[in-house]
C-alpha cells in the first residue's frame, strides 16, 4: 500500500489534497469501469469526509481538471477526464506487475 500511495503521489503530485481526494478519484474511476454516473449528493453519501471537505476537494479536482461536471448544477454526475485515467494508468505502471495487479483489481471493486 506505501509503495502505491508514494507511486500516486509522484504521478498526481499537488494536483489531488488529500485522501478523500483520492477516495473521488477511486470511486468515479470504479463508477466509469460499472458505466454508473455519479453525482455530488452520491458522493457525499459513499464517502467519510464530510461534505464541505468534499466540495474543498472537488473543487480543486475540477479546477485541475481532473474531474468534470456533465451539467451545469451541483447534482450533476461527475466523471474522470482522461487526463485523470491517463494519470491511475501511470500511477499503476509505477508499481511492479504483481503489486500494479493487486490494487487494480481492488479499484476494480470499489
Amino acid at each position: 500500500m506505501c509503495k502505491f500511495l508514494r507511486a500516486r503521489d509522484s504521478v498526481f503530485g499537488n494536483l489531488i489534497y488529500s485522501d478523500p481526494s483520492w477516495e473521488i478519484i477511486l470511486l468515479l474511476h470504479a463508477a466509469r469501469t460499472e458505466g454508473v454516473k455519479v453525482s455530488f449528493p452520491e458522493l457525499d453519501r459513499a464517502l467519510s469526509a464530510s461534505a464541505e471537505t468534499l466540495t474543498r476537494c472537488l473543487t480543486l479536482l475540477e479546477t485541475n481538471g481532473l474531474v468534470l461536471r456533465d451539467g451545469g448544477n451541483a447534482d450533476s454526475p461527475l466523471t474522470l477526464s482522461n487526463g485523470a485515467l491517463a494519470m491511475i494508468e501511470r500511477s499503476f505502471a509505477e508499481l511492479p506487475p504483481r503489486e500494479a495487479r493487486v490494487w487494480a483489481e481492488r479499484t476494480d471493486r470499489i
